[in-house]
């Protein structure tokens, strides 16, 4: 069954699911097989350091490889999603222990990537949520 056809059988969420589980077993090429070429990947300053917006499928990858690369044993768990249209809303779990010094770290954010024609053309993190926040 081609790539296409079994996208058409899964809603957006799932597509996603499927993405971060493929990570989690150590391929980041199912997100990266879903990168429309002119991504945008959109970064408040209130999230990361390294905040802004990045463009085309090259500078969005070489974001999230420069912000995972510090990070050993990571793991991602889409724990809600809100679909409407092309757009999904998720809350996603990550986890991860530094390279250099073995501290174990945590957090939950929630993001939205907007879907055309099979591709992801753009992903919003829009921020941490702690522990106890509603949502």
């Amino acid at each position: 069954m081609r790539a296409a056809t079994i996208f058409a059988l899964m809603s957006l969420a799932d597509e996603l699911t499927r993405c971060w589980d493929a990570l989690n077993a150590g391929d980041p090429n199912a997100f990266l097989d879903l990168y429309d070429p002119e991504i945008e990947l959109f970064v408040p300053a209130w999230v990361n350091p390294e905040g802004g917006v990045y463009r085309g499928a090259d500078a969005v990858n070489r974001w999230h490889a420069n912000n995972f690369a510090q990070w050993a044993d990571q793991r991602w768990e889409l724990i809600e999603t809100f679909e409407q249209g092309p757009s999904v809303a998720f809350v996603l779990k990550w986890g991860g222990r530094g390279k250099r010094s073995g501290i174990e770290l945590g957090t939950r954010f929630f993001g939205v990537m907007t879907f055309r024609k099979q591709k992801i053309v753009t992903i919003v993190y829009l921020g941490e949520l702690r522990e106890g926040a509603s949502h």
